[in-house]
């Protein structure tokens, strides 16, 4: 029995983990902010930082309208149309107008916990970020999160193209003395003069702000220090955006919001409502000041139940002030759940009761996250899982729970924001009191009407249907005109009756493809009726000539699909099906993007755009475009780039960020708005310049004159080798998307590789985690640069329980464990050590260390269940030979077709171009083309033999289980003293329980809970925290536990070092055992004279058998947790559904609970084998996930485990999440359901890979390949990769390789010498050793490749040259024949046969 590790040199060096694909801290300077702004250090034109680009509007607000034609509810009008000399009467309906909707919210996460950025708004490089995108219901955005006078000009530019104002700030503590706070001498600087209330005013023009919000909870009224000051600001602005918006920019609500907590006395008090002791902060018609936020119990009684507050302040704001009673919000607590229903004299319900009431509806929702975005782990915590929920609950909350605005839901249907914003409940939505609006009503000879369904946030970015790239971003700011209404389906154009509505068809935001940007619109179903998708609300006056264009994609099925357009102010002419055909059944699924662009005939008024379905069967299609468009539009002023700045490198690619400006083609003077430059958005470039070579990509675009980018692809070897500098490029894009100005470019900057420039990634990876007896395997540094380690160690083994003596295997001066046998390695023989589990460690010279938990497992053949792939092939499922051909010998060794369009391949030694074979898998390649689908279909062992441990992946849920079923709970027994008032009640409880389980988190990229104990229907703040919370944060520390105190306060055991970082770091795919133990004896006496509680309470957390020492513990003056809940739901991972944090992505194994305290050797035995017929003492429940109901308590005492039980439903099957367990546990036979196949292919679209197991444990699977569009006359070259891997083991094969080529291109090559538009192309030397060269003999942009007979390219060189000048290309491949292809603007112009020596 030998296990050997063969080693080469390598090392290591101060360093530490980084992806840097996110906006940090100080990358982005937000200059003067908060109460440190300061009005007089601004003038005009002369930035407040560097980046003061990044804070100012770029798109002009626009006019927004409503028809009643085109409403769901005809007979809503909008607020705006108010008459103010109307006499308010609460015993009037007034449920037919339109209300204005405030969200008051946080955007994003920025809790302290969190390593990324708090400003999400800002560009930034992570995927998983808020995209708001319900416009049409809003009014105003009052950003609560952000700076004072800064708010992010990309947020404000997607409002403003969608008609929402956006409000600045400004947030004085509670109850805080105004003449200390900064706030008051603030106030007064900005307000006590009309030169600076102008000044001012001029500002918030400036950047786009429309108007200050006011949490105004200070002290002292009225006559606090600032107040009046600052009342006259807001009087001015209020004055000032009167006159700037009239006529139909009415619409627009730049308007201040005053929050209902000061009077002219006194301050902090709230309850107040609109009356004479208010009014001062509201102002009558002709000195208005701002809009009014009442405080929360607007639906209660007042004066002894005599008075209503809300219709009391209705009536006096409209009666006796003479103001819009719109401009008075009855507003809602989504985080805490107020007004509450009963209780405190709120009496009169809720959305009921002001459904009928002329009042607007404002929306506060958090501090540091809004509850939409917090709650958007409740289905999953997976990327596209988490970006679908948040889409979702926003759809659910605007339109309804049904997810379409006909369905009339009753307004009386109530709801606890707080606890039942989920997709599991019914809610009737806002679109019951507010029209949806839109803005699409300009004059279409100015701008055109495009829009692409990107969202602001994709996993790659797309321009015209091409990947530019793979890497994460996020700018809202080039978010698209959406639709106005999600989703109005009927079964004929405006439709209103649910109970008709096809229901077979589903439509959403799908992040998987994309026409520009990340993310397109997606359609899907069968339905046999006629399905009308309402999309766009317009008022575009269309003349003859106008182009209307549908881009679309279908991945499968069938389907009549016709653009309907709606004509007449009134919409009652519609075109018909047959006008203008999109899609009809007879068409094939195609990768490719189709335009279907009709031309208008005659002049009308376009009120509505709508996609019809006819006959959908099993239909997938993709929408990329829908565009309005007249003539030519003219051409964009050219950037300037003033600054660029390198923000770091990285393994994975370059951060960046560049500042730029314009200046009008006539008069060089600048004007302020993209439209002013005929600029829709501007094209954000990365030139990669190594020495002899350079590699460009569009890496995004943006609407500020400012930008950013994170993770542009280049080689770190090849830069740090040869050096290399970074230059940024920007180019301004036409309105109508069609063109663009040249690109200007930055100066270059130097990557410079020995400055804090690079930040070195210091992750260990490992090849194969579960070893074998004489399995080969690797061990090294994620990053190619990392400096070299003084050395390894080998650290074990962690087998049940057993750390008695561990092993230590040191090897000496070493970078990396080498898998491959043939290099010049020393072995190192492992026979000494036993089976296990072993941790990693890298070391350097100063002591540093970096260590990988649960590296590998050491295991017996035995033992082992992995996976053998016995096949893997491609097959002709279409059964179009044309499309999918295997190369037979025939076409091998066939004379060159100049004129096909695919490139012949042959074996012969002189002509083989990419011809291969594959000696373990049949098959030698295919052409085909890229509008082909080609299915994959492979078949393998299982690896169905052995035992295994097995745990539950929860993929980002949580595991929970109701304390007092796993036979948690205190024990409580009472004793009464005395008689009369002498009389005393106590109360002692005594609370012991312990919990452990072993957990491995396979993705940390969110903050999580590692354990959760709350009762979810408590009221906030309980039903957000609970009893117990701990947060991991996304960079993998714990750093504080928190409990729940007897008066509602909070225990905080504090985990950190003294650096401020946690004790604990959880490192992803490492094994970790984890228990928390909990002891408390209280006594709480009730008397007389009042209650006293006493209590004796150690809490102690274990983490791999160790315990952790907290380095304090904050104790509130109680001194006494707060009584346990039995109903309280005990949860491992997160608080998905209601909370703001991710469940685990994390396999949970051996989930153990105790009704007694554990001490450290018991807490020993609960990291080994349970014998759940024998449990150890104290133990009262079980789940090791055996057996043939995993879920059952192994016990049989208690109820199973369920998935976020009583936080939400889900419809995942517990069996689905079976997976391997830590493997030191013994287990049960493997199962073949734990297979997990993944078919990639670089650049090419695989999808998820089906799978079924036979009786003989023989896996059969097939997954679909397409492939991306190509530029005329060029090929592409893929190895598609399969991999297996059922959690114990895995196995990988490849496919030779598959030759695409342009469906409609010429490609013209494959013989030594042969001329190609009169190039003869000879390269030279051949032989060659390390260099080879071609003369070219015209100017150009040119691409050398060298290729091998398997059709990889091995080497790839890029220049622009002009006639004469050779291209150069070096390669260190090994010696051969090699194929050399010539490209010149990504055209071939020539192959040859090369020599390498």
């Amino acid at each position: 029995m030998n296990k050997y590790l063969l080693v080469s040199l390598i090392s290591l060096g101060a360093s530490f983990t980084a992806s840097a694909q996110y906006l940090r801290p100080g990358q982005i300077d937000q200059s003067q902010s908060g109460t440190a702004f300061r009005i007089d250090d601004w003038q005009k034109g002369t930035p407040l930082s560097d980046d003061d680009n990044f804070f100012i509007s770029r798109v002009k607000p626009k006019a927004r309208f409503v028809n009643s034609a085109t409403q769901i509810n005809t007979k809503l009008i909008p607020w705006w149309e108010w008459d103010t000399n109307s006499v308010y009467s609460e015993h009037k309906d007034y449920s037919h107008y339109s209300k204005k909707i405030l969200n008051w919210w946080p955007y994003g996460f920025s809790y302290s916990y969190s390593t990324k950025s708090p400003f999400e708004i800002l560009p930034n490089g992570l995927f998983n970020s808020e995209v708001f995108s319900m416009w049409q219901y809003i009014s105003t955005w009052g950003a609560w999160s952000d700076r004072f006078m800064r708010l992010p000009g990309n947020f404000a530019d997607v409002a403003h193209k969608n008609g929402v104002a956006v409000a600045t700030q400004s947030t004085p503590a509670f109850g805080a003395d105004m003449a200390s706070n900064g706030w008051g001498d603030l106030y007064i600087e900005l307000g006590a003069t009309e030169e600076s209330r102008n000044k001012v005013i001029e500002y918030l023009d400036y950047y786009g702000i429309d108007g200050i919000g006011y949490n105004s909870e200070y002290a002292g009224g009225y006559n606090a220090h600032g107040i009046p000051e600052v009342v006259e600001l807001n009087k001015a602005i209020t004055q000032h955006f009167e006159r700037k918006y009239t006529g139909e920019m009415k619409s627009f609500s730049a308007e201040n919001i005053w929050y209902d907590g000061e009077t002219l006395t006194a301050g902090p008090t709230f309850d107040n409502g609109v009356t004479p002791e208010t009014e001062i902060f509201f102002g009558d018609a002709d000195n208005k000041t701002a809009s009014y936020f009442l405080n929360y119990n607007w639906n209660a009684n007042f004066n002894n139940g005599n008075v209503e507050y809300l219709p009391a302040s209705i009536e006096y704001t409209t009666n006796t002030l003479k103001r819009n009673p719109f401009d008075v919000y009855a507003t809602f607590d989504l985080q805490g759940g107020y007004p509450v229903l009963t209780g405190n004299g709120e009496q009169n319900g809720r959305w009921q009761y002001l459904y009928d009431k002329a009042v607007s509806i404002g929306m506060w929702s958090g501090h540091d996250s809004n509850t939409f975005w917090e709650r958007r782990f409740a289905y999953g915590s997976q990327p596209l899982e988490v970006q679908h929920t948040y889409q979702r609950l926003l759809e659910r909350w605007y339109t309804n729970s049904r997810f379409n605005p006909v369905h009339a839901l009753d307004a009386s249907l109530e709801i606890n924001e707080n606890i039942d914003n989920s997709l599991d409940t019914e809610f009737f939505g806002l679109s019951k009191m507010v029209a949806a609006q839109s803005t699409l009503c300009w004059d279409l000879s100015e701008e055109p009407f495009y829009s692409a369904f990107n969202l602001g946030n994709g996993q790659y970015f797309n321009w015209q249907g091409i990947r530019q790239h793979s890497k994460e971003w996020t700018n809202i700011g080039i978010q698209d005109y959406l639709p106005t209404w999600r989703w109005w389906w009927a079964a004929s154009p405006l439709g209103r009756d649910y109970s008709s509505a096809p229901v077979g068809l589903s439509v959403e935001f799908d992040w998987n493809d994309a026409w520009m940007g990340g993310s397109s619109l997606r359609i899907r179903g069968t339905e046999s009726k006629s399905a009308v998708l309402h999309l766009f609300k317009t008022r575009f006056d269309l003349q003859a000539g106008d182009i209307v264009t549908v881009r679309y994609k279908l991945a499968k099925g069938s389907a009549d699909m016709a653009l309907m357009l709606g004509y007449g102010e009134d919409c009652s002419q519609w075109t018909s099906a047959q006008d203008h055909i999109v899609l009809s059944t007879d068409q094939v699924a195609t990768p490719e993007w189709i335009e279907k662009s009709f031309t208008i005939s005659e002049a009308n008024q376009l009120a509505l755009i709508a996609l019809q379905f006819d006959n959908a069967s099993d239909l997938d299609v993709n929408i990329g475009e829908i565009s309005i468009r007249r003539a030519e539009y003219a051409a964009p002023d050219t950037p300037t780039v003033t600054s660029a700045t390198l923000l770091a490198a990285h393994k994975d690619g370059l951060d960046a960020k560049v500042i730029f400006d314009l200046n009008l083609a006539e008069g060089n003077r600048q004007g302020h708005y993209n439209i002013d430059h005929n600029a829709s958005l501007y094209k954000i470039y990365a030139r990669i310049n190594y020495a002899e070579s350079e590699e460009t990509t569009l890496m995004g675009a943006t609407t500020s004159w400012a930008a950013l980018f994170f993770s542009a692809p280049y080689d770190p070897v090849k830069a740090k080798a040869e050096g290399a500098t970074l230059s940024v490029g920007v180019s301004a894009v036409s309105l109508d998307m069609q063109s663009e100005s040249t690109i200007a470019w930055s100066e270059p900057m130097t990557i410079d590789f020995y400055a804090e420039t690079y930040i070195v990634n210091d992750d260990i990876e490992v090849s194969d985690t579960f070893i074998t007896d004489g399995e080969q395997f690797s061990i090294g540094f994620k990053d190619p640069l990392h400096a070299p380690a003084e050395g390894w160690k080998l650290i074990g083994p962690r087998n049940n329980a057993s750390f008695d003596a561990p092993i230590e295997l040191t090897i000496n001066g070493c970078h990396s464990f080498e898998a491959s046998a043939d290099i010049d390695a020393e072995t190192v023989s492992l026979d000494a050590l036993p089976y296990g589990t072993y941790d990693i460690e890298a070391y350097d010279a100063e002591g540093n260390v970096r260590r990988l938990h649960s590296a590998i497992h050491i295991y017996s053949d035995v033992a082992v269940a992995e996976p053998v792939i016995s096949s893997f092939h491609p097959v002709d499922t279409d059964g179009d030979s044309d499309a999918i051909s295997e190369v037979t010998e025939e076409m091998a060794t066939a004379t060159l077709d100049e004129n096909a369009d695919y490139l012949v391949v042959n074996d012969d030694g002189t002509q083989s171009d990419l011809k291969a074979t594959h000696t373990t898998l049949p098959g030698t390649g295919i052409k085909l083309r890229p509008a082909d689908t080609l299915t994959m279909q492979y078949t393998a062992e299982s690896g169905a033999i052995g035992t295994v441990s097995r745990g539950v992946n929860l993929r980002g849920y949580s595991l929970g289980i109701p304390a007092g079923q796993a036979g948690v709970q205190a024990d409580i027994e009472t004793i009464e003293e005395g008689e009369g008032w002498e009389k005393v009640t106590i109360d002692e409880s005594d609370l012991k329980f312990s919990v452990a389980f072993w957990v491995k988190f396979t993705d940390l990229s969110d903050p999580t809970w590692l354990l959760n104990i709350r009762n979810p229907k408590d009221a906030w703040p309980y039903s957000d925290w609970g009893w117990l919370w701990g947060t991991i944060s996304d960079d993998g520390y714990l750093n504080n536990i928190s409990i729940r105190s007897h008066h509602n306060n909070t225990f905080v055991y504090d985990f950190t070092d003294d650096n401020g970082k946690g004790k604990v770091k959880f490192e992803e795919n490492a094994w970790y055992h984890v228990a928390y133990v909990f002891d408390e004896y209280k006594t709480t006496e009730s008397s007389y004279y009042g209650i006293i509680t006493n209590s004796e309470r150690n809490f102690s957390l274990y983490v791999n058998g160790q315990l952790i020492t907290p380095k304090s513990i904050t104790e509130p003056k109680d001194k006494a947790w707060k009584d346990f809940d039995p109903n309280a739901i005990i949860a491992v991972g997160g608080t998905a559904g209601v909370g703001s944090f991710a469940g685990y992505d994390a396999v949970v194994d051996n989930l153990q609970f105790y009704n007694v305290a554990l001490d450290a050797d018991a807490i020993a035995s609960t990291m080994g084998d349970i014998d759940a017929s024998n449990p150890p003492t104290g133990m009262t429940a079980l789940w090791d996930f055996e057996g043939d109901d995993i879920y059952r308590n192994a016990l049989s005492t208690y109820p199973k485990a369920e998935l976020n039980h009583a936080f939400s439903t889900h419809s995942t099957s517990m069996d689905e999440i079976v997976t391997v367990g830590y493997p030191a546990l013994r287990g049960s036979k493997a199962q073949p359901t734990t297979l997990v196949p993944t078919l990639s292919v670089a650049d090419g679209f695989a999808s998820t890979s089906e799978i079924t197991v036979d009786e003989q444990g023989v896996a059969h699977g097939s997954a679909e390949l397409r492939f991306p569009s190509l530029e005329k006359g060029t090929y592409r070259i893929y190895t598609p990769q399969l991999n297996l891997d059922n959690g114990v083991g895995q196995d990988r094969a490849e496919y030779a390789y598959i030759y695409v080529v342009d469906i409609d291109g010429k490609i013209n090559s494959g013989i030594v010498g042969t001329t190609i538009d009169g190039f003869d192309f000879n390269p030279y030397p051949s032989p060659f050793s390390d260099t080879l060269q071609a003369t070219v003999q015209t100017d150009g942009d040119y691409t050398l490749h060298l290729v091998d007979l398997g059709g990889n390219i091995v080497a790839q060189t890029d220049a622009s040259l002009t006639a004469g000048q050779p291209i150069t290309l070096r390669s260190d491949a090994e010696s051969g024949i090699y194929i050399a292809v010539l490209l010149r603007e990504n055209r071939i112009i020539g192959s040859a046969k090369v020599v390498k020596l």
